[in-house]
């Protein structure tokens, strides 16, 4: 399997999630997105179902790539934030995940991750 390739986004379902993010339906034809955050993304960032389950999945993944919390920790930042933990995040993340990740710590973990403003595009 080809994990290199890429897919056009216009043939994939429009659902609540993209929809709250700001992608419109096919039809409609737009030049410019909001930059201001609204309510329904807030509530689909803090509770929605897609990214929920796209966490739980990412979340097995990482536990059968590594069961080790230091390499976790650190692989994610990296492939999240493009950098290392600082020591206070490191030492929130550990504490976070203990000594042995279990599947829902690591699904915590990620959520936060995802939730720092410098992974999000947020003016």
């Amino acid at each position: 399997k080809n994990h290199n390739t890429f897919a056009r986004a216009s043939p994939v379902k429009n659902d609540d999630f993209l929809a709250a993010m700001g992608r419109p339906s096919r039809e409609n034809v737009i030049i410019e997105r909001e930059n201001q955050s609204n309510l329904r993304q807030a509530m689909e960032l803090t509770n929605g179902g897609t990214l929920n389950e796209t966490l739980n999945k990412g979340a097995k993944r990482w536990l059968e790539k590594y069961n080790d919390s230091d390499k976790i920790i650190t692989d994610i930042y990296f492939k999240a934030l493009g950098r290392k933990p600082n020591d206070k995040e490191y030492k929130v993340a550990k504490e976070m995940l203990g000594k042995t990740p279990q599947e829902n710590t690591v699904q915590d973990f990620l959520w936060a991750v995802v939730l720092l403003p410098e992974f999000q595009l947020i003016n």
